[in-house]
């Protein structure tokens, strides 16, 4: 069995479907989202989309993409958060209507290379994102288009 080392604390990997706890996780961030005169648009499969993980850790990386999204765009524009399987991955991403400042745009090059630096990203959430893509061997991609900004974590799916 997989285990996850961090600040002293061992934890079991298992497999965990990331559409179903995505679910949950956005259902209690839609409210707060809605206070803050964000449009929430969500994409998420039905079928199971399961990487070898703690819950507590996909439910940290959806939160932290919210959070990241949430940080960059401007009021009352649309957040997208969504959850795909492409082959042998799972990719989970949000997209906002944001623009990044030189700064911000380094910090998501640094974490994008996945260099562990909180320092290097202008949100702590992105920081935690790309930890979390580290942590469980997954890979960060962050780009700015001009639509928006897209934060995105893909990790290894388990093996049917």
């Amino acid at each position: 069995m997989a285990r996850l080392a961090r600040a002293g604390e061992e934890r079991a990997l298992e497999p965990v479907d990331v559409a179903a706890v995505a679910r949950r996780e956005i259902e209690a961030l839609e409210p707060e989202l809605a206070r803050g005169g964000f449009t929430l648009v969500v994409s998420i499969p039905v079928e199971r989309c399961e990487v070898m993980a703690t819950h507590e850790d996909v439910a940290m990386l959806v939160q932290a993409l919210a959070d990241g999204a949430r940080a960059v765009a401007p009021a009352r524009s649309e957040i997208t958060l969504r959850v795909r399987s492409d082959g042998g991955q799972v990719e989970v991403a949000s997209t906002d209507a944001g623009r990044l400042s030189a700064e911000e745009r380094l910090g998501l090059a640094r974490l994008a290379a996945a260099v562990k630096d909180d320092g290097a990203a202008s949100s702590l959430a992105w920081a935690t994102a790309a930890r979390l893509a580290v942590d469980l061997r997954g890979g960060l991609l962050a780009r700015e288009t001009k639509e928006g900004v897209t934060m995105a974590v893909r990790l290894p799916r388990v093996a049917k």
